[in-house]
């Protein structure tokens, strides 16, 4: 009895498959074959077919709910809409200029915005990849970053964040054995802004030179 039962279930599905297509009218058939046509001519999805997967997006939603049923195709269409989104919010975040910052951006010195203090922070990224930091109540050159200031031997710089559209990083800070976590952004005109986040010399700077 229970395997008759089994048996029963698992041909279920295929009696509402076949029930369905049999009370579908031609008209339906000829609607769904339509959209099907339509979503078997995307192919590669780029840009450029925004608009067209856009429209087939729409005859799908105008069909009724017996004709999406009869749609065998349906998950090619939703793979490009989610390719196609994909696209379009990468191409938005290159518009923003901090998109296009990389490491080299880094390399040079950096100035403590925070005038309120006495001494100001200065920090130096060299293309080697080491990072130095220095106080001082006046304004300093590149032979001012001895080694007795070397923070650390290598910084790092990853993707572009869309949640906080900024760039992060890090580096490992030699004296006190910890990370230290960095964030950088550019505005329209170009510029650069630092930021550092550290209890010690945390805050934000800008660049004074670029080597």
């Amino acid at each position: 009895m229970k395997n008759q039962k089994s048996r029963a279930l698992f041909f279920l599905p295929f009696i509402v498959v076949i029930a369905l297509s049999g009370c579908a009218s031609e008209a339906d058939k000829e609607t769904v074959q339509a959209v099907s046509r339509q979503i078997s001519e995307i192919g590669e999805v780029t840009l450029e077919k925004a608009d067209m997967i856009n429209e087939i997006q729409k005859a799908y939603e105008s069909l009724n709910e017996k004709q999406k049923k009869l749609l065998d195709n349906y998950e090619t269409l939703e793979s490009a809409s989610a390719a196609l989104k994909e696209l379009t919010e990468e191409e938005e975040m290159k518009k923003d200029p901090t998109y296009s910052i990389t490491k080299d951006d880094l390399v040079g010195i950096w100035e403590e915005d925070d005038t309120s203090d006495f001494h100001r922070g200065y920090f130096y990224f060299t293309r080697e990849g080491n990072v130095y930091y220095l106080a001082s109540k006046t304004k300093i050159t590149l032979s001012d970053f001895t080694s007795e200031y070397l923070l650390s031997r290598s910084f790092e710089l990853g993707e572009y964040n869309r949640e906080t559209k900024l760039k992060e990083g890090s580096f490992y800070c030699i004296p006190v054995k910890s990370d230290y976590q960095l964030a950088v952004s550019k505005t329209a005109s170009g510029e650069i802004k630092l930021e550092i986040i550290s209890k010690t010399v945390g805050g934000t700077y800008h660049k004074i030179t670029t080597d």
